[in-house]
């Protein structure tokens, strides 16, 4: 039921900054290490490929969500209810061709673009290499609120990805396999639900 949303699967060398729920800590063999203020865990996997590269739907689905999503550059999230989980893909690019909201997709039909340094979250004074950050989580995209440690899109959280829903992209896709009654969605606290986190 599944597909990788590019051309090939990435190898491990190709692999960006972003293994799924890597520590943002450096390790103690880095010798250049930006510190940084607190601790944060990655909930998706990134993958650097060139500007303009094809960018495919993982699963038949629903986008439910298009557009400008400031570090993200252009922001597709594709409801999947048949497994119960949606997926993101992020800094594709908005001044190529790219899916809307509400449209139907195919597993493997084309979504959009990888978007170049300076529109793919980066700018040209702050220029980010192109790559696909790439996410798939438990639910649907509307059960999670928009702001905060839960909100429905998330690059580097403080909490444990696993524990809000976020599953590891690659194991998912490899597994091709469906839990009966599709992925357990977790348990959103009563004030995290209702806004007030």
């Amino acid at each position: 039921p599944f597909r990788f949303p590019l051309e090939e699967f990435a190898t491990d060398a190709e692999l960006h900054f972003g293994w799924f729920g890597v520590s943002n800590e450096c390790s103690p063999d880095m010798e250049d290490c930006y510190e940084y203020t607190e601790v944060q865990f990655h909930a998706s996997e990134d993958y650097k490929r060139p500007a303009g590269t094809p960018v495919y739907a993982m699963a038949d689905g629903r986008i439910s969500f298009s557009g400008m999503a400031g570090g993200y550059g252009w922001l597709i999230l594709i409801d999947h209810p048949q497994a119960s989980m949606y997926s993101l893909y992020g800094h594709l690019s908005p001044s190529r061709l790219k899916q809307v909201k509400g449209t139907d997709v195919k597993r493997g039909e084309l979504i959009a673009y990888l978007g170049d340094s300076d529109e793919n979250g980066g700018s040209a004074e702050s220029p980010l290499e192109p790559h696909l950050h790439f996410g798939v989580r438990a639910g649907q995209t509307a059960d999670y609120p928009a702001k905060g440690e839960w909100r429905f899109m998330a690059g580097w959280i403080r909490l444990c990805p696993q524990d809000l829903g976020w599953l590891q992209p690659s194991l998912i896709i490899t597994s091709q396999e469906i839990p009966v009654g599709g992925y357990p969605q977790p348990e959103i606290p009563f004030l995290t639900r209702w806004g007030t986190e």
